[in-house]
């Protein structure tokens, strides 16, 4: 018997760990993404964080700086898929010299630039998880 992968309702929240070092960043895309009805359902600060948090709720997707003080985004990427290889990741950077090519190989969903701008970030979130429920409320 084939099980049908879950689906969204046009109801049910998406669900969003979200993680950087930078609080001031994590505060605005809360925001932001709660305004498009978006549940923000854990925020860490590194890598570990986003590990523990992606384990302990088990989002929808996950969004995670790649450079931060101690465990950084990239091993965040790697610990997370070998935990779950369907997870959805989509990370962020301000380092043009980030490695798209590396990245995408270790299962990334979707990549954004620094300085991020909100539209890019829900085309990316409706991509990564093939719906289109998320709607820009400005």
């Amino acid at each position: 018997m084939t099980e049908n992968p879950p689906t969204k309702k046009l109801n049910q929240k998406i669900r969003v760990v979200l993680v950087d070092d930078d609080s001031d960043i994590t505060t605005v895309l809360k925001e932001l993404l709660e305004l498009n009805n978006i549940s923000v359902v854990g925020i860490g600060s590194n890598g570990m964080d986003a590990i523990e948090l992606y384990q302990y709720h088990r989002p929808d997707v996950i969004i995670t700086d790649l450079i931060m003080p101690q465990f950084d985004g990239f091993f965040a990427v790697r610990e997370i898929k070998n935990f779950e290889a369907n997870s959805k990741i989509i990370v962020y950077s301000g380092s043009e010299s980030v490695n798209v090519s590396l990245l995408k190989r270790q299962g990334v969903s979707a990549i954004i630039q620094k300085p991020y701008q909100i539209d890019r970030l829900l085309n990316a979130i409706n991509e990564t998880l093939g719906i289109n429920v998320v709607r820009l409320h400005r």
